[in-house]
């Protein structure tokens, strides 16, 4: 699939809706989107619900509408454009969530749209956390722990296969050869010292054969570490620090530690990145390893890593009412067999007026849960070493052998007293077994994320299609 064309709303409009996201979906439906096969939102809108994608259905029979090569349809005067969906970055709360789960949702709503529905609860297409975990179709959404999170399920492959070998005629084109090089797409290519755009007239730096005036070593609108020209189309578009008054000349290198890219609140394991005053080009943010970074992770080479690796072991999703808590894959001996397990992992509370900033705590309930340390190392806190111990929750009467199995060593299984350990929390509005998490709770979601206009629409054409659709979705 090819990417046609990216439209950016830059003015506040009517897909800025908060609430249910179903007026949302029908609202970015009810207007003329071209001759595309699919076409997809990409929005802020927060929502009740914990919903962070929706999209219309495709069925493989022709006469459905919804999902790819939908053609626009008419009732009562409103239009419909069925080969549409959304994805938001904003959670419940209005903040932003992690680009890698709005990246999973989007897959997931592309995948509606090629007609797979939500994975059926068998073996084959919603395997255990032992097995690899849930298929991307599965019915929650998924948070991206396992690897079959980032894989459409056999059930699903099914499915969009039917849908793509019927609807492929209606709109699938083949591929033109678009010439990579071409001056005025804004990229300098091969060949090329600058871009000033298509619709730029000659810069200050760059002319319109995109090649840099005499006396300019690069221009501002390619490379982020060049001062500015004397134009106001620089001024508008460049920071204070490429300020030429400042620095000494237009169209020049920039001095050296002068910042080109900056980092947020949600980039803990990124640096600011500096030129280096040799390159008009700028080398991006800087990553950072070993220190802490959100949901109880840890930085490494530039990544917020989940807390699991550090002890060397997989992420996993627990089952139902432990889902919103950070879990690892275990190899235990469950009588004489020794098998994986899913279970939260658990560390030592923090002092009393002991700040901890990277994710929700709870106190262990000793009235439900077992604490054991699998690796039975001495307690401490001092890092991501080989002596870390590993501890887990089990609920009470749990069959577990007195010994436990870590890489290439049997080591004794220690039971310890409940007291003075914490559960660490997943975020809220991650996806959990059976909803979205809120305070390490899952919450239940009965909301349906995926319209469909068939077969309600062959029944209720003659009614407007807003009121046929939405009495039955």
């Amino acid at each position: 699939m090819l990417i046609t064309s990216i439209v950016i709303l830059l003015f506040p409009n009517f897909y800025c809706l908060t609430g249910s996201t179903s007026p949302l979906l029908q609202t970015f439906s009810q207007r003329s989107l071209g001759d595309a096969c699919l076409i997809h939102l990409f929005t802020y809108s927060p929502n009740l619900f914990g919903v962070l994608g929706m999209s219309w259905m495709a069925s493989p029979a022709l006469q459905h509408l919804g999902g790819i090569c939908s053609p626009p349809s008419v009732a009562d005067t409103e239009i419909l454009a069925s080969n549409t969906g959304f994805t938001s970055f904003s959670d419940s709360d209005g903040a932003q969530v992690l680009s890698s789960l709005a990246e999973l949702v989007t897959a997931h709503e592309l995948g509606h749209s090629l007609g797979a529905p939500h994975d059926p609860n068998t073996a084959e297409c919603s395997p255990s956390a032992a097995e690899g975990g849930k298929f991307l179709m599965y019915t929650y959404a998924v948070p991206g722990y396992s690897p079959n999170n980032y894989l459409f399920s056999p059930c699903s492959r099914r499915a969009m296969s039917k849908v793509i070998l019927a609807k492929a005629p209606l709109c699938f084109e083949e591929e033109v050869s678009i010439p990579m090089s071409q001056c005025g797409n804004s990229r300098v290519d091969s060949g090329e010292e600058c871009d000033p755009g298509v619709r730029s007239v000659a810069s200050d730096c760059c002319t319109t054969s995109c090649r840099l005036r005499a006396g300019a070593q690069c221009s501002p609108l390619n490379h982020n570490c060049c001062t500015k020209g004397k134009g106001a189309m620089y001024k508008m578009i460049l920071p204070l620090s490429l300020d030429s008054s400042k620095e000494g000349g237009d169209c020049q290198i920039a001095p050296r530690e002068t910042l080109c890219a900056e980092t947020s609140a949600i980039t803990t394991c990124l640096e600011p990145g500096v030129c280096d005053g040799e390159a008009p080009t700028c080398p991006g943010p800087s990553p950072s390893s070993s220190t802490r970074c959100h949901e109880h992770g840890h930085c490494e080479k530039g990544i917020c890593a989940p807390f699991c690796s550090s002890l060397g072991l997989p992420t996993c999703l627990c089952d139902n009412e432990a889902s919103c808590l950070i879990c690892c894959v275990l190899k235990v001996k469950m009588g004489d067999q020794v098998n994986q397990i899913c279970q939260p992992i658990v560390i030592p509370s923090p002092n009393p007026g002991t700040a901890y900033r990277w994710g929700g705590l709870s106190k262990v309930d000793s009235a439900r849960w077992e604490v054991f340390n699998l690796t039975n190392e001495e307690l401490t806190m001092s890092g991501t070493s080989d002596k870390q111990p590993i501890l887990f929750i089990a609920p009470l009467g749990f069959n577990l052998a007195p010994s436990s199995v870590v890489p290439s060593k049997t080591k004794p299984l220690r039971k310890l007293s409940p007291v003075g350990f914490s559960v660490m929390l997943l975020d809220d509005d991650r996806p959990c077994s059976f909803g979205y998490c809120k305070a390490g709770i899952c919450k239940e979601s009965n909301f349906d994320r995926v319209a469909r206009l068939w077969p309600w629409f062959t029944y209720f054409a003659q009614s407007p299609w807003s009121k046929s659709l939405y009495s039955s979705v």
